[in-house]
């Protein structure tokens, strides 16, 4: 078997119809390839939707909830990245937790992008054993173009400063978001 990586969307129980989708994680063009670190891949979805909805209680009690989507490794089950917004009562912005494999630049962050719209960058909070965690607050312009968007265009660097690319697909996402908000 390759050395490349496959990569399967992991998700639960939701709104959208099953379908076959492509995610491709890859450098971007103009950096050099490095052979096992940005390994291009299909991932599939075909028992569930793209977005999900969690909910748990607050530090007061009272339910919140989050919309996201989890991309894991086949071979490993390896959380690859994960992106999870919550809508706090009360507030405009969104709060965001984007989570990166261990092994990045740190201190480069991360990029996020809809489509080819402005970019967002936001700086990595920390590390543990499950990943490097960046948190971000969306303005409501940044989520509407994740609503009507098609891609959230997630990017950091490698260990080799090798820029990686990993496309999270939205469909879905507005469905989603409008239950939590």
């Amino acid at each position: 078997m390759s050395s490349k990586s496959k990569i399967i969307f992991l998700i639960a129980a939701g709104f959208v119809t099953g379908s076959l989708v492509f995610l491709f994680a890859f450098p971007d063009k103009g950096d050099k390839a490095v052979a096992g670190v940005a390994p291009r891949v299909a991932a599939t979805n075909q028992n569930g939707p793209l977005w999900n909805k969690r909910c748990g209680k607050d530090e007061k009690g009272a339910e919140a909830c989050e919309v996201f989507q989890s991309l894991v490794v086949t071979e490993t089950g390896q959380r690859l990245v994960e992106v999870a917004l919550s809508l706090p009562k009360g507030q405009d912005k969104a709060k965001a937790a984007i989570i990166v494999p261990l092994g990045i630049i740190v201190g480069a962050g991360v990029a996020l992008q809809v489509d080819s719209g402005e970019s967002l960058n936001v700086p990595i909070r920390g590390c543990d054993q499950g990943g490097c965690l960046a948190l971000a607050e969306f303005s409501p312009k940044f989520i509407d173009a994740m609503r009507y968007g098609s891609t959230l265009n997630i990017v950091f660097l490698g260990g080799t400063q090798q820029k990686l690319h990993v496309p999270v697909n939205l469909k879905g996402f507005d469905t989603v978001w409008a239950q939590v908000r």
